[in-house]
């Protein structure tokens, strides 16, 4: 019999407990919702720079390939022309008897870098510009990415590349 008493006590026991109220049950859903909505804007953030870095990333190693391969063609030459309002350069090298064109780089009209077989280095360029002095040839390009995320523009990636070169030959 002792085991019929404490199942009397149990039943009683939850016949007192009314549950939970409406505003307990109105607090707890708003607390859940709070919680959700800042795990939702912490992920969109999260996104959002991985996708600017990952931009800018590629930004940076498309501005030194084409900076590399523009150096190591001014370092074997034995002079340079610049023309094009300073965003073309022609490089030659001394065979002996005459110089020969080795070569060209330029700025098309789609923000390209093509070098002379019309391969194009890297797109996206912004703008494009050679200066020389005494033999030393500076370079500068400046990549521009617009993410264009409707209505904001400061999520732009840029990366400016600069480079001093002296001609070897």
């Amino acid at each position: 019999m002792k085991g019929i008493g404490a199942n009397m006590k149990a039943i009683a026991a939850v016949r007192g407990q009314r549950g939970f109220t409406l505003t307990e049950l109105i607090v707890s859903i708003g607390v859940t919702l709070v919680v959700i909505l800042a795990g939702v804007v912490t992920y969109i953030g999260t996104i959002h720079s991985w996708e600017g870095t990952a931009s800018l990333t590629r930004l940076q190693r498309e501005a030194s390939f084409a900076m590399e391969i523009m150096v190591r063609d001014v370092r074997d030459a034995s002079s340079c022309d610049i023309s094009g309002g300073g965003d073309s350069l022609t490089v030659y090298f001394w065979t002996g008897t005459v110089d020969s064109v080795i070569a060209i780089y330029y700025l098309d009209d789609q923000d390209r870098l093509i070098d002379m077989d019309g391969t194009v280095l890297v797109t996206e360029v912004d703008s494009l510009g050679f200066t020389a002095a005494g033999g030393t040839v500076n370079i500068d390009v400046l990549l521009k990415d617009k993410m264009e995320t409707p209505g904001e523009s400061q999520d732009d990636q840029a990366i400016l590349m600069s480079s001093s070169v002296a001609c070897r030959n």
